[in-house]
């Protein structure tokens, strides 16, 4: 069977589309699937994407083309086809659900845990037929993006977390312990059909085949958590420019994703409106004198900003610092107690030790100490580290390093440690009988 995911020469792509920057990275993996070895990056400014969402097919084309052709070079052109990429998606729906069989005989088999797993499927559809219903129900806090993806949803992912068995809790791997009730537990990640759609006929439009494409948040956590912070719990908050990305692992898998629609751009216009001046300036402001800590000597402090203005020419605006960093602080308020309130409620709060945050907003002065602040320091909040980037890869290929390649790193390691492995397993197994026929519904990011 031909990878579908490999490219000649072994080359892997991933390619990321944001609603700001378009992302591109090129590796070849190291022998056995250990990790990989960058060939090349690229990112540019993306058209066509308005807040995480498609507006115009053929503008998006283009990007990709434009970009893959920069990150490709002389030396691979025209070698791409094939590329996995991270899900275009405004919003998305992670629901977990669970369902037991009793043992036949005291120790659990493989087809035990097949037989838990098919059980707890027939619940998803089930499940969204509630978060439906409680949707509508509650008018005020009508959600429209969840109802699209309801009406037409697309299983994006959906895997095994953990299971039980009997008084043993979020265990792994039950093969071989003895017990007489064996609970599945899934998490499952669902998208709108459209949404992923349109991205699909972009890549087509630019001549390249999706093997596969993966929710965004499991990707970043995959480029920035290391071994202790995977097992023991960590959440990753992605700061983008149109939406705030989450998920939250816990031993060794994504047990929680979820993409709000707001992002950076909320405050950038919001500074924008305030003080009269262009977009361009407001992010600049909002980078060289912004703060997510609001100090008491900013209510005093003036400063004048060289506005360039939409006709090019310097215009100096007085600035106070308090009233800056109050729509910032604002802002923030509300996407940090979406963020936490959501996970209080489906009460995931105390299955993390840490916070790890990445994207544009996490290079936004005193971010750590405001969330910390948020949180009471219950937690331990850092920035994220793309933990499969080597020193040397720093140095030569991302000269000016910065966190818009977090994804396109995570998505590699995906494709190395995931895709890769089940191509090999899908050679050696064939998949013959129920596995065949489980396999194709039910993955492990």
């Amino acid at each position: 069977m031909a990878s579908s995911v490999l490219n000649p020469d072994d080359l892997i792509c991933a390619i990321d589309i944001g609603t700001e920057k378009t992302c591109c990275v090129i590796a070849k993996p190291n022998e056995n699937n250990h990790g990989f070895n960058i060939e090349n990056i690229c990112s540019i400014k993306s058209e066509g994407i308005e807040q995480s969402e498609i507006v115009n097919i053929k503008a998006i084309a283009n990007i990709i083309s434009k970009v893959l052709s920069n990150t490709e070079g002389s030396k691979n052109t025209k070698k791409i086809k094939n590329i996995v990429a991270t899900a275009n998606i405004k919003s998305c729906i992670s629901i977990s659900t669970t369902d037991s069989i009793e043992l036949p005989a005291e120790e659990v088999e493989i087809s035990d845990m097949e037989n838990a797993i098919s059980k707890t499927q027939l619940k998803i559809n089930k499940e969204l037929e509630k978060l439906e219903a409680k949707t509508k129900e509650n008018n005020e806090q009508k959600n429209e993006n969840e109802l699209n993806i309801i009406a037409n949803p697309h299983y994006l992912h959906c895997y095994p977390i953990f299971y039980n068995l009997d008084g043993k809790k979020c265990i792994e791997n039950p093969e071989g312990l003895t017990g007489k009730n064996l609970y599945s537990t899934l998490n499952t990640i669902i998208v709108s059909k459209n949404t992923l759609t349109d991205e699909t006929r972009a890549f087509e439009k630019a001549n390249l085949k999706a093997s596969k494409i993966i929710a965004a948040p499991i990707a970043t956590g995959l480029a920035c958590l290391n071994k202790e912070e995977l097992n023991n719990g960590a959440l990753v908050i992605d700061l983008g420019a149109g939406t705030t990305k989450t998920s939250l692992f816990f031993r060794n898998q994504c047990v929680y994703c979820k993409i709000f629609p707001f992002g950076q751009n909320n405050i950038t216009q919001e500074i924008t409106n305030k003080y009269g001046i262009s977009n361009d300036d407001a992010e600049r402001l909002k980078k060289e004198k912004g703060s997510a800590i609001l100090f008491e000597n900013y209510k005093t402090k003036e400063f004048q900003f060289n506005s360039l203005g939409d006709d090019r020419k310097e215009n100096n605006v007085v600035i106070n610092q308090a009233d800056l960093c109050n729509i910032i602080v604002s802002n923030l308020n509300n996407t940090f107690t979406s963020i936490f309130d959501d996970i209080v409620n489906k009460k995931l709060f105390y299955c993390f030790n840490s916070i790890v945050i990445t994207g544009g907003g996490a290079n936004l002065s005193g971010i750590e100490d405001f969330i910390t602040n948020l949180i009471q320091a219950t937690k331990k909040v850092h920035k994220a580290k793309m933990l499969h980037v080597t020193q040397k890869d720093i140095d030569k290929i991302f000269p000016a390093f910065t966190q818009s390649y977090m994804t396109c790193i995570g998505t590699l390691s995906y494709i190395t440690t995931k895709l890769l492995e089940q191509e090999k397993e899908t050679r050696e197994k064939k998949k013959k009988g129920f596995w065949a026929k489980f396999t194709k519904f039910v993955e492990n990011p």
